[in-house]
């Protein structure tokens, strides 16, 4: 079981490290704190687990504040990708009253003398404290109601054309955290005390894979979502749309500007000198397309290019130059345009080639 912990403990620091060079990403510097206050959490488990908390006593009941910070990590990340402007600092600062008053409730026991805190851990083996539990499900409740606040209200927000499927695993993440919750707080013997917070593990440490290997761009997520609310405050006119259309188009074909790397709407409309919403209604009402079905076309378009020019370069090369940023991405979209792979598509391009 120690292993384990350790385990887990390695696996959540290195993925942190690993989003560090995307930390500009909207949400990303919150999953790198949560993924820290995760690992923080475990490696307090791992030392009452491994009864090394009676050597190094300082860090008894530490877990329960750095627990209490997982809900209001949760709930910024949501808030980052749904561009929630009304959540001022102040705001922001008033998520965390819960772990800052379970923290000052505790600092008396932190400053306690070493031999305070071993009576204390020794009663706990034998009857938990009444405030062990007060702290736990505080913990419990806040956490649960501010991760159902936030994915809830990201929900709201998903486009209309957001596929069945992903809105159905969307909804079933929701209902599972509040089945490990109930589970958790009706455990009189508080054996699974910690399922929540493991749950709520599992989901930011896949989260963190999808965004680490490019299946999941937080970048697109927001730009999706701001695509999918409607335009409420002014919608362009015709002229303006083709005045707009021109300049994006002048952007892709002349300036190239899509086969940044890390190329978005945001990035986009701070060359253009327009707000990332006027370009939104340009590329839905003009384009007929979103910004990233646009981008990805031009991309494709790019790559047919480049590999004309370059047949004995890798298909992976020309992709990056292209602006792809994963193979699974670029991959997916060249077979939903062909029909067959890019390897096969090579390997068609080389025989008309030779035989011409």
């Amino acid at each position: 079981m120690e292993i384990l912990f350790l385990f887990a403990v390695g696996q959540f620091l290195t993925i942190a490290v690993l989003l560090l060079r995307r930390r500009f990403e909207p949400g990303v510097v919150h999953l790198i704190a949560l993924l820290v206050v995760y690992a923080a959490t475990v490696l307090v488990g791992f030392l009452y687990s491994s009864q090394l908390i009676f050597r190094y006593p300082a860090f008894a009941r530490l877990g329960f504040p750095l627990m209490a910070l997982l809900g209001p990590l949760v709930f910024l990340l949501m808030a980052d990708l749904t561009r929630e402007r009304a959540l001022g600092l102040l705001s922001r600062i008033f998520l965390f009253i819960v772990p800052a008053a379970e923290l000052a409730y505790l600092v008396p026991f932190f400053l306690s003398p070493n031999e305070v805190k071993i009576r204390y851990l020794t009663e706990d083996l034998q009857q938990l404290h009444l405030d062990c539990l007060v702290l736990l499900y505080t913990s419990l409740a806040y956490n649960l109601g501010l991760f159902l606040w936030g994915w809830t209200r990201l929900l709201r927000r998903l486009p209309e054309g957001t596929a069945m499927f992903l809105r159905l695993g969307a909804y079933s993440v929701p209902a599972l955290s509040l089945l490990v919750a109930l589970i958790s707080a009706f455990d009189r013997n508080l054996l699974n005390s910690g399922l929540f917070s493991g749950f709520m593990a599992l989901v930011a440490l896949i989260f963190s894979y999808l965004v680490l290997f490019r299946l999941v761009d937080p970048a697109r997520v927001r730009a999706s979502i701001a695509e999918g609310e409607k335009y409420q405050k002014s919608a362009l006119g015709d002229d303006a749309l083709a005045r707009l259309g021109a300049k994006i188009e002048a952007a892709y074909d002349d300036q190239n500007i899509h086969q940044e790397l890390d190329f978005s709407l945001a990035r986009l409309a701070q060359a253009l000198g327009e707000p990332a919403q006027s370009l939104s209604q340009v590329f839905t009402r003009h384009f007929n397309a979103s910004f990233y079905e646009y981008t990805t076309r031009k991309r494709l378009q790019k790559f047919e290019q480049l590999l004309v020019k370059n047949p004995d370069e890798t298909i992976l090369s020309l992709a990056y130059q292209a602006g792809f940023g994963s193979k699974a991405t670029f991959n997916a979209a060249f077979k939903n345009k062909h029909g067959i792979s890019p390897s096969a598509y090579l390997k068609r391009l080389r025989q008309s080639q030779s035989s011409g």
